[in-house]
């Protein structure tokens, strides 16, 4: 991300560095239909950032879902050990599916995508993902740092458990402003992270190297 570059510039003010960010085949992932109402979150627990947000949710932001819809369902997915799935399901009653092989029927039955996300650098594939199959996203500002996120716009953001909770009812009870952010990150995706257009920006960024090597160029 452009941050990560800041902080490398810091370190080495004489480095070339160009900044492409991290990107999604969006002719691969097409937008889902969704029929339900359940929560998804997709990222295996033994990256500490995954494991971390769900801790933050099962402890914090769970319990004030299930204030206001006491039978949400949520699919967590991610590489995860038998016994975390045991501890979680104790803990938070959480169902931790593991890898699955097939993600659509659980996408299909999911109306957000959920990234309560504390800690972690560069930026989220798994927004991306959600993006390019236009699902609505709520995230707290850490897990779409990095990316073209704008709150209200192509995303929902929430950096408290009240404000992530109140993110995730406003688009289960209103479809045409869940509608609206899906479609505005689907554009998203492909205007701006489909790999065509990554390609470009490293494609200019050589060009650029080529021309002048002993020069140094920064870029985005």
């Amino acid at each position: 991300s452009e941050q990560d570059a800041v902080a490398l510039r810091q370190i080495a003010p004489s480095g070339n560095f160009v900044v492409a960010p991290n990107g999604v085949d969006t002719r691969e992932r097409t937008p889902i239909k969704s029929t339900g109402q359940s929560l998804v979150f997709i990222g295996g627990a033994s990256w500490f950032p995954n494991l971390d947000a769900l801790e933050y949710f099962g402890t914090e932001i769970l319990p004030l879902i299930r204030s206001v819809r006491p039978d949400v369902t949520i699919h967590w997915i991610g590489q995860c050990s038998d016994a975390l799935k045991r501890e979680t399901k104790q803990r938070f009653d959480i169902e931790l599916l593991g890898y699955v092989d097939q993600l659509d029927s659980f996408l299909g039955d999911s109306s957000v995508f959920v990234v309560p996300m504390r800690v972690g650098g560069g930026t989220r594939l798994k927004i991306l993902d959600a993006w390019a199959w236009g699902l609505p996203v709520v995230s707290t500002t850490v897990g779409c740092e990095g990316l073209e996120a704008r709150d209200g716009e192509n995303i929902m953001i929430g950096d408290s458990p009240s404000e992530f909770v109140s993110a995730i009812e406003r688009l289960l009870r209103d479809n045409s402003l869940r509608a609206r952010i899906a479609d505005a990150g689907r554009q998203t995706a492909v205007s701006m992270y489909d790999w065509t257009h990554i390609g470009s920006i490293l494609r200019s960024s050589l060009n650029q190297v080529l021309a002048n090597p002993s020069g140094v160029t920064t870029g985005k």
